[in-house]
């Protein structure tokens, strides 16, 4: 398994994730299913030093339940790990059966163990399953919000009266605080920290911009004849026919705002970050940038700096003014589209189709994933969520944040991650060829600076898009047809 894709967030989230146990918040009533005795179960290897860390600890929790791991390559593994985006992209669409084995219907089955039925909708239906067939089940998740230093914007708008107090609320805010940051804060290594440095960073990072412009978050208590279809037109697919159809404008928006922010962002070279380079976290939590689009472990990481208790500021992610309608036209709107929540990240556990202990297996990915499991996920240090319980619980007080600002959190978590005032959620638009079109967009991202450029990426971008929808169909069409992959992607299979 090519772990390189995992952020070191997502590492230091797993980590501690199965770390929970020490949690001082109690677990509900023990999980534990019957084993035989000495059962053993094979599992896929961490590469270093991960497996060093995770080692004893998984071993100690498959102790428990009665069970023995081996530790085993994730080609000959029962047990394989992964991101969301993995899930997918590594899928056997040429196979019958698949190249994982569908999670049993004991687990997902109304009040069972696992307490499915709990699980944040979007990630339940749309990052587990395909095709209404749940594949995975989530050990870990992890949700976005935007994090600044109030202490430093307080001073900045001291030096600056026109600078708006609060954080940013449309991504021209955003870009305008960055700027501001930058220059009165010259002695900041940046003024702001994107999500992180990987190709699959940066391709998420564009795509919370794209999509908060080229889509409207329609709340419920609105009358609209829109259809989902039009309101969802610029995630570059005409949802009615199934063709690619990029919002050109929203768009080139979208290129207008990355291309400003990347001269403001820190200077990594590009063959260093994946080894050298601090991540954002904690280039935040240092003190060397204040202000980020971060996940949620960063508050939990902050409640224990001393220097930035009480000086840690959240919002939701940055929506914006305007919005793309269905014939591509921006339209200003009064009020910030402050889209939901494009997924989360964390850690997904599946079964190989050629498993020979599938049982064995999914019993004890259950384990992890089911009650008390969440304790693990809401440990302080991760701050992570997967149930919907975990989200409306009031523990995020754990963050040292100051009462109105654990409020806020609260009520951000529940827009942007469950979705329950809008009409049309949307979790991160992925696809099964999602690898190639992260390669293509962080290429044609690295250079992006300037009018000229801007307007070259969106005719590069469409030309890459078509080639790669040119050689799908070349393949039989082995990831389904494009208009199930599109409404999957965006949320709209019933």
């Amino acid at each position: 398994m090519d772990f390189m894709k995992f952020s070191s967030n997502i590492g230091f989230f797993l980590v501690s994730f199965l770390a929970g146990c020490g949690s001082q918040e109690p677990p509900k009533a023990h999980f534990s299913p019957e084993f035989k005795k000495s059962a053993s179960v094979a599992v896929a290897r961490f590469p270093e030093p991960l497996q060093s860390e995770l080692k004893s600890l998984l071993e100690a929790q498959a102790l428990r339940t009665g069970l023995v791991l081996h530790w085993t390559e994730p080609d000959k593994a029962d047990l394989v790990w992964m991101t969301p985006p993995q899930l997918l992209e590594r899928m056997d669409f040429t196979s019958k059966g698949g190249a994982f084995v569908p999670v049993p219907e004991e687990w997902t089955r109304s009040r069972s163990p696992l307490r499915y039925e709990d699980f944040i909708p979007w990630i339940r239906d749309h990052t587990l399953s395909w095709k209404k067939i749940p594949l995975a089940l989530p050990l870990s998740g992890e949700g976005f919000v935007l994090v600044y230093r109030k202490d430093i914007l307080a001073e900045l708008c001291r030096k600056d009266p026109s600078q708006k107090p609060g954080p940013p609320s449309s991504w021209t805010e955003f870009l305008h605080l960055a700027g501001n940051l930058s220059k009165h804060f010259p002695a900041l290594a940046a003024s702001f920290s994107p999500i992180g440095f990987s190709p699959e960073d940066k391709e998420r990072l564009f795509f919370m911009i794209h999509a908060s412009i080229a889509t409207r978050a329609i709340p419920l208590d609105e009358k609209t004849e829109e259809t989902p279809e039009t309101t969802l037109f610029g995630y570059l697919y005409d949802l009615q026919t199934g063709a690619f159809q990029p919002g050109k404008n929203a768009t080139l928006e979208a290129a207008r705002i990355w291309a400003a922010l990347a001269p403001l962002a820190p200077k990594v070279p590009r063959f260093t970050y994946s080894t050298r380079t601090p991540p954002p976290s904690e280039m935040f939590l240092s003190g060397e940038t204040a202000l980020g689009i971060l996940p949620l472990s960063v508050l939990a990481q902050a409640a224990t700096v001393p220097n930035l208790i009480g000086k840690i500021g959240i919002g939701p992610i940055p929506g914006s003014l305007v919005h793309a309608d269905s014939s591509g036209n921006l339209v200003k709107t009064t009020q910030p589209n402050y889209r939901p929540m494009l997924g989360s990240g964390g850690i997904l556990a599946a079964v190989r189709t050629d498993s020979t202990n599938a049982e064995n297996a999914w019993t004890f990915a259950s384990v992890l994933a089911s009650p008390p499991g969440e304790h693990f996920a809401l440990n302080p240090q991760t701050a992570g969520a997967t149930r919907t319980e975990q989200v409306l619980r009031m523990r995020w007080d754990r963050f040292n944040l100051d009462g109105q600002s654990t409020v806020t959190l609260r009520d951000i978590l529940r827009e942007q991650l469950l979705g329950s005032t809008l009409k049309n959620p949307a979790p991160y638009p992925r696809r099964p060829d999602g690898s190639e079109r992260t390669a293509l967009l962080a290429h044609l991202l690295d250079p992006l600076i300037g009018p000229i450029l801007v307007q070259s990426f969106h005719e590069d971008w469409t030309r890459g898009i078509m080639a790669i929808e040119a050689k799908n169909r070349t393949k039989n069409n082995f990831l389904g047809t494009p208009r199930e992959i599109a409404r999957w992607a965006v949320g709209l299979v019933p």
